[in-house]
């Protein structure tokens, strides 16, 4: 009983931290990466919902205890952060075979969600939500948006941390099978909660970093571009003052040189 009150206080911290990350995020955002950022705080939200619905993470013995709408939301928040750190680039040659890992894990997964509750089912979700996020790692990693900000490694250690702990679901779920269900010590799933929670302030404190970083490279290279066309108009502007002058120089030498020579003419014209 100790166990099971534990295991909810975990799902509840892990719930309301992302909710607050969530609402952090809102208040950080920015035109530039509006769609970035409101696709993490879907992800976010879906991921606190599922916690205090019938959880996935908590796995149940029981099929009564199954949510499938829980299951399929949560697959939802874990395919998420890949479009959000992919960005508008989504269709770049960059990302093409990690487009089709993706659609592969993705089809793994809907796999597993229409399969009967079990390990069989479990351990493909598990195993595909890990290979998601090693990719949503990868292409943080390989977006030129992200890069030079500390966030990102932070980030990409949270993410792979994250998919590490997946795929080790996805094994002690193997490991625990009986018959067509499964049997997980408690103490597993705790741990298994402990680490999930280190892993998403990871990700969160790193995706912050990253949207306020970028958001502000975009305002150092606006007031770089303003201050490089004032310089240019600056310069322009002293040209022209000097062509000007020069105008003005060379009009009254002309004026001089009119003056010299029409004066001889006119003495000749007098004599």
């Amino acid at each position: 009983m100790h166990l099971n009150v534990l295991i909810d206080n975990l799902s509840a911290l892990y719930a309301t931290s992302l909710v607050a990350f969530s609402v952090i995020i809102y208040f950080s955002i920015q035109k530039s990466i509006f769609i970035q950022s409101l696709l993490w705080i879907c992800s976010n939200l879906f991921s606190a919902f599922v916690m205090l619905m019938p959880s996935v993470f908590v796995e149940t013995t029981y099929t009564g205890e199954y949510d499938f709408f829980s299951y399929v939301l949560s697959g939802v928040s874990i395919i998420l952060p890949y479009f959000a750190l992919v960005g508008p680039s989504v269709r770049s040659s960059r990302y093409s075979r990690s487009n089709i890992i993706l659609a592969a894990a993705v089809a793994v997964m809907l796999l597993s969600a229409v399969l009967p509750y079990g390990w069989l089912a479990m351990a493909l979700g598990y195993a595909a939500g890990g290979v998601i996020l090693w990719l949503t790692g990868w292409v943080c990693h390989k977006n030129p948006m992200w890069r030079w900000f500390w966030g990102k490694n932070v980030l990409i250690f949270g993410l792979n941390a994250c998919a590490l702990l997946f795929l080790w679901r996805a094994w002690i779920v193997f490991a625990a099978r009986d018959g067509v269900g499964f049997d997980i010590d408690a103490l597993k799933t705790i741990l298994g909660l402990e680490i999930l929670i280190f892993t998403s302030f990871c990700m969160q404190i790193g995706f912050l970093n990253l949207i306020n970083g970028r958001q502000l490279r975009l305002e150092l290279f606006v007031a770089r571009r303003a201050t490089r066309l004032f310089e240019n108009n600056r310069q322009r502007s002293a040209e022209k003052n000097r062509l000007a002058a020069l105008a003005d120089e060379r009009l009254m030498t002309l004026d001089l040189l009119k003056h010299e020579v029409r004066q001889p003419i006119n003495n000749a014209r007098a004599a």
